[in-house]
């Protein structure tokens, strides 16, 4: 028996982990407390160390970045799915800011071309400083203490028997640590190392039905902005060529804790696409409410599933 097992987060807080994304959220608040405390501004602080890099305050830093994955997020202050919020966020109030804070200048020329510059500089500065919330959550994740997590014994005991493929949506060591698997592909990168953040969403430009070309360069920092946090699914899918090509002869797949997110479903094509899943039975995780599970049936056949869908219980 061949089995793929496809771990989600829901697998490492199925394990009493503090991994969800409003962790993360408490996480920020708790080592950044003066953050919370700020006033999110267009104008963050920053300095260049010796070597060139750009360092922002990171109170200032982790305020703004705060203020707009929240004003993203469809529940606000409670972070749900932020890969999902970084594809929309929304910087306008601040652009919003800096005109009422220039507004009264003289009505001339030289103040329309000191407005745009501005405003370039203001979005370039939200793109450098947005783009640190790559440093926080990987900061955020090196801090996971998996030590005290005991294995769920059908899990073991699933684990232990056949031959096993396992893609690891998760950073944690916890299927090498607590479960003694040798050979775990973390398809977003581990713990300790590099990791991918990003979202999945499609870049509309912001400037293609501007007329006015003298914002082009705001715009094109926005643009780049949503391009650097977009997840490369294609790319880490070619870098992971080698372990698709080994799916062929599964039979079984097990999917425990994956909530099947747009942005992560190339990578359920991918595998539908690496054996001929006539003949395979789906086996989900009973994770989410019965609604998530319909939707998540749904998304399976339009990967290209052909085979059985059962559930199973840890």
């Amino acid at each position: 028996m061949e089995r793929l097992f496809i771990l989600g987060n829901g697998f490492d807080v199925a394990h009493s982990l503090p991994t969800r994304y409003d962790n993360f959220r408490k996480y920020l608040l708790e080592n950044y407390p003066n953050a919370s405390k700020r006033s999110p501004s267009f104008n963050i602080s920053s300095s260049t160390m010796p070597d060139g890099d750009e360092v922002f305050d990171d109170d200032e830093a982790v305020s703004f970045i705060m203020h707009v994955i929240s004003n993203a997020e469809k529940d606000g202050t409670y972070w749900c799915d932020i890969e999902t919020s970084l594809g929309y966020l929304d910087f306008s109030e601040f652009f919003d800011d800096i005109s009422i804070l220039f507004g009264d200048e003289e009505d001339d020329d030289d103040f329309y071309s000191d407005d745009y510059k501005r405003r370039d500089d203001a979005s370039s500065n939200f793109r450098r400083v947005t783009e640190t919330i790559k440093d926080y959550f990987s900061e955020w994740i090196n801090t996971i203490d998996i030590s005290e997590v005991e294995p769920k014994p059908k899990l073991q005991d699933l684990i232990s028997n056949g031959e096993n493929q396992f893609i690891n949506f998760n950073y944690t060591k916890v299927l090498e640590q607590i479960y003694n698997v040798e050979e775990v592909t973390h398809i977003h990168g581990i713990v300790n190392g590099d990791i991918i953040l990003g979202h999945g969403v499609e870049l509309t430009s912001n400037n293609e039905d501007d007329e006015d070309q003298d914002y082009d360069d705001t715009y094109f920092e926005l643009d780049e902005l949503h391009r650097s946090l977009r997840k490369p699914t294609e790319k880490i899918i070619q870098k992971h060529e080698s372990f698709f090509n080994k799916l062929a002869k599964v039979n079984e797949i097990y999917s425990y804790g994956f909530s099947f997110s747009d942005v992560d479903l190339p990578y359920i094509r991918k595998i539908c696409e690496s054996t001929d899943t006539t003949h395979v039975v789906w086996y989900l995780s009973r994770f989410g409410t019965a609604e998530e599970h319909e939707e998540y049936k749904a998304k399976i056949r339009r990967c290209g599933f052909k085979g059985t869908i059962e559930w199973f219980d840890i």
